[in-house]
């Protein structure tokens, strides 16, 4: 569908809340998508996010809590907006 849209093939780099509708990043080629990958995989990324919420939000705060893998296992996060 995406892909009609844009008129080329569209290879998938990174997907952010993939049990929910999260948002998904696209290259336009193979080896840009592979750089991206080897990109945000690695220790030293840094990622930061906007997003949109519905209803009301703090203007600032933290949240601290662990995020669960596909396999259930655990790992710690740290959310600061």
């Amino acid at each position: 569908m995406l892909r009609d849209q844009v008129g080329r093939y569209l290879y998938p780099v990174h997907r952010l809340d993939r049990a929910a509708s999260g948002a998904i990043a696209f290259a336009l080629s193979s080896e840009t998508a592979r750089e991206l990958q080897a990109s945000l995989t690695s220790p030293t990324a840094h990622k930061e996010y906007l997003v949109m919420v519905r209803g009301s939000a703090a203007d600032s705060g933290e949240i601290a809590r662990p995020l669960t893998d596909a396999n259930g296992k655990k790992k710690e996060a740290l959310s600061r907006f």
